[in-house]
């Protein structure tokens, strides 16, 4: 019986730190894909034509989706798999993707990196051009007992 209770206790405790943790991990990636839009508005807004940004297209084939945001603001982020055969007719004149990396921990930093590039598809080839990115940093806080934004560092042609 006690086995029994223990393993309930278990469980349960597991449950509600993994809901936790999932919740935490959706507001962190939130943070980095908004920062990333942002600086992407700005970086738009000053060349001579203005592009309208309409959607974005994500590439998150190493994140699960669940933790990742389906709205940016008016934005709708679209995470598709440039390599599905429904999108290699809009890649052949080129599509620009943001791929979404992993989290990547070290002691009680994440970052999350986001990597821009501009994918064309010909003659069963994928090009890829990297275009640059963004990584945001975030820090444990042990007091506040949440995660917070330290910076976000782009870099690009």
């Amino acid at each position: 019986m006690k086995k029994s209770i223990f393993a309930l206790f278990l469980l349960s405790f597991a449950i509600s730190f993994s809901q936790t943790n999932g919740k935490d991990l959706k507001k962190l990636y939130s943070i980095a894909i908004e920062n990333h839009i942002n600086a992407q508005k700005e970086i738009r807004s000053k060349d001579i034509i203005i592009h309208e940004i309409q959607s974005f297209n994500f590439i998150a084939n190493e994140v699960p989706t669940r933790y990742l945001p389906k709205y940016i603001d008016a934005y709708k982020i679209k995470y598709i798999d440039i390599y599905d055969k429904k999108y290699k007719r809009s890649l052949r004149t080129g599509k620009r993707v943001i791929s979404i990396q992993p989290i990547a921990l070290s002691g009680d930093i994440i970052t999350i990196t986001l990597i821009d590039f501009w994918v064309r598809y010909n003659h069963k080839n994928y090009d890829f051009s990297n275009r640059g990115g963004s990584v945001s940093t975030f820090k444990y806080s042990s007091r506040g007992k949440r995660w917070q934004h330290l910076k976000t560092t782009y870099s690009g042609i």
